[in-house]
C-alpha cells in the first residue's frame, strides 16, 4: 500500500488578502476619486468667479446710487 499524500492548504494568507482587498475598497468608498475632486475644485472657481462678478456687479450699483444722490442734492439745493 502506498501512503495517501496529505495536502492541507493554507487559506489563512488568502483570507488577509480578502481583508486587504476590504480594507482598500473601503478607503476608496471614503475619500473621493481625483476625478471627482478636480471636478468640485472646478465648481469652486466658478463659484469664486460668480461671487467676484457679482461683488464687483454690487460695488457698481452702490457707485451709481451714489452718484445719483450726489446729483439729486445738487438739484435741490438751487
Amino acid at each position: 500500500k502506498k501512503p495517501i499524500d496529505v495536502i492541507v492548504l493554507d487559506d489563512s494568507n488568502e483570507e488577509e488578502e480578502v481583508e486587504k482587498m476590504e480594507k482598500k475598497k473601503k478607503k476608496k468608498e471614503k475619500c473621493p476619486s481625483v476625478v471627482e475632486f478636480s471636478a468640485l475644485q472646478a465648481k469652486m472657481k466658478k463659484m469664486e468667479k460668480m461671487l467676484k462678478r457679482a461683488n464687483s456687479s454690487l460695488r457698481d450699483a452702490e457707485l451709481r446710487a451714489e452718484k445719483a444722490e450726489n446729483e439729486l442734492g445738487l438739484l435741490f439745493k438751487f
